[in-house]
């Protein structure tokens, strides 16, 4: 629990994995972006499109362009929490 807060996972009680190794090794690796980004991004596009629907969230803004957004603020937001 203490990894998920700090953002850090200990892996086999040697090394601490951070948030940005995990986007440096989506940037080298298709099949890997593929399952986590991308899946990120449907799942949360598919959020966002419910929330219109139910007035939750504004309707006058495009679903995609929304979700690119958000995932831009909060894939950018988890290295810098690693420098804080």
């Amino acid at each position: 629990m203490v990894g998920i807060a700090s953002a850090t996972t200990t892996l086999h009680g040697r090394a601490t994995w951070r948030f940005r190794q995990t986007l440096e090794a989506c940037a080298r690796s298709e099949p890997l972006r593929s399952r986590s980004v991308e899946q990120a991004r449907r799942h949360l596009k598919a959020q966002i499109v419910i929330g219109q629907r139910d007035g939750r969230v504004r309707a006058d803004l495009e679903a995609e362009a929304l979700t690119g957004l958000l995932l831009a603020v909060a894939y950018g937001a988890m290295p810098l929490l690693e420098l804080i």
